[in-house]
């Protein structure tokens, strides 16, 4: 728990410090009249791509659970619920939330719940693959000046390795202390159970297999209303960024929230964000704006999904599914 705790408070005091980088060169008197130019309206209706992409992300996870469309509300609701809380939360607490609702409220046990997140993992894997091959493809020259920026030589790249390595540590003497202290009785619990979880296992990865291809289709849909979502608010802001350039900056940003450093990629996201920005010749004023605004929109809109599925459960978890 000590540890859970020491992870936390350094995940987000690092988010904090990557955000003190990504702003201390910003011209507040230009930062601000770009917003005055800016329509705050159109801003918030690029969010319905946000809005489009959770449901891909539910029929995604209902899919591969089930086949079909079935109960899409309730899958949909713990797809809202893990990402709202891994936005405000560290240690991918979200993932959590998410498991014990879909263990509870589409009645699937906690085993099965777990396994279908882990789906979901390996689905946005490859996904993730294939933008950073097109964004790769399309973007040579960008991405050699990218990974020059961030393998500078610098005081960040040194930092993210000694936190990332703290971390690492942390995480390996937690699962060392689990294992020999035989925390909870797991061994036994194990070797109890072993037989049901291995058949339990075997038959989530056949219906898996069967239903990979539609899943990663799903999986595609809401990646690319991710970038559709990047691309209009792009516009909003008057960048001038290219479909192939929207396609990179989509996948560094996408590598910032995979990083896990912070919730919900505070500070990171606007670091790399900004640095990548600039390499495309466009102003750490500008490429602030349009940052902050596509990360509180993000903010915002899991924040308001997560309460709504809060609410809806009333915190008991004592409900049945739709």
């Amino acid at each position: 728990m000590v540890s859970k705790i020491l992870r936390g408070f350094l995940g987000v005091s690092l988010g904090f410090i990557f955000l003190y980088l990504a702003l201390r060169r910003v011209e507040w008197n230009n930062f601000y009249g770009i917003f005055s130019r800016s329509t705050f309206c159109l801003a918030g209706a690029t969010g319905i791509f946000i809005l489009i992409g959770l449901f891909f992300k539910g029929l995604r996870i209902a899919w591969i659970a089930q086949g079909s469309p079935a109960r899409l509300a309730v899958y949909t609701q713990g797809v809202v619920l893990g990402l709202g809380v891994n936005s405000f939360v560290p240690l991918r607490a979200g993932e959590a939330a998410k498991i014990f609702y879909l263990a509870k409220g589409a009645g699937i046990g906690f085993l099965r719940a777990g396994l279908l997140v882990a789906m979901e993992r390996i689905l946005d894997f490859f996904s993730l693959g294939i933008l950073m091959l097109a964004a790769i493809f399309t973007n040579g020259i960008l991405f050699h000046l990218w990974l020059e920026r961030i393998g500078a030589r610098s005081l960040v790249p040194v930092a993210l390795i000694f936190w990332l390595f703290l971390l690492l540590a942390l995480t390996v003497a937690s699962c060392a202390i689990i294992i020999t202290k035989n925390v909870f009785n797991l061994r036994e619990r194990f070797k109890k159970h072993q037989q049901s979880l291995q058949n339990t296992f075997r038959e989530i990865l056949r219906e898996f297999r069967d239903r990979f291809g539609a899943s990663l289709g799903f999986s595609l849909m809401a990646w690319a209303c991710d970038t559709a979502f990047i691309y209009s608010l792009a516009n909003v802001f008057h960048l001038s960024m290219s479909i192939e350039k929207i396609l990179f900056l989509q996948m560094v940003l996408s590598l910032a929230y995979v990083s896990s450093v912070s919730p919900g990629a505070l500070g990171i996201y606007e670091l790399l964000g900004s640095w990548t920005m600039k390499n495309m010749g466009i102003a750490d004023d500008q490429s602030m704006a349009f940052l902050l605004t596509a990360h509180a929109l993000t903010y915002v809109i899991m924040f308001l999904g997560a309460a709504l599925v809060a609410t809806r459960i009333g915190w008991s978890f004592n409900f049945k599914g739709d």
